[in-house]
Formats: structure tokens, C-alpha cells, sequence
């Protein structure tokens, strides 16, 4: 989930060189989301460290679409003759 909360946010765990600033970094987001959303985060602890997950609340994805249409009209004249 750590992975995913620095995605949401444009980074990677390739963009720290200590897993303790990555940490850090992720804690720093999450409180930032408190903050701004008024709700209380809360982590799912597991034995391995690398396993616990965190609990942060994003916005929903909406998904807006606009098509732009570009119209180009060619005319011409050409005559044919018999000649080659």
C-alpha cells in the first residue's frame, strides 16, 4: 500500500534511498490526507513491515471526456485530356 499511496502522490520507493525516509514520505501523505478528508487513518500491522497496510482516503476517479473534431474540406479541379 505504501507503494500505491506514493504512486497516487507521483513518486516510487525508487525515489528514496532509505526505507525509513520512504516511511517518512508515506506518514507525511497520509497525515496531509487527515488533514484535508477530517477522517483518522489507522494501519493494518503485520509481522513483516513491508506487509502492514495503511488506510488513506483519495478522491474518487472521475472521469471527464472531451473530443476535439477538426473538419478540413479540400475541393479542386483537375481536366483530363486524352494526351499522354
Amino acid at each position: 500500500m505504501r507503494a500505491q499511496i506514493l504512486q497516487f502522490n507521483g513518486l516510487s520507493p525508487l525515489h528514496f534511498k532509505t526505507e525509513e525516509r520512504e516511511l517518512d514520505v508515506v506518514m507525511s501523505l497520509i497525515r496531509e490526507s487527515e488533514e484535508l478528508w477530517k477522517y483518522r487513518s489507522t494501519t493494518a500491522d503485520h509481522r513483516l513491515p513491508e506487509l502492514t497496510r495503511f488506510f488513506y482516503k483519495t478522491v474518487p476517479i472521475q472521469k471527464c471526456e472531451s473530443m476535439d473534431v477538426i473538419e478540413n474540406k479540400f475541393s479542386g479541379e483537375m481536366q483530363l485530356s486524352d494526351k499522354a
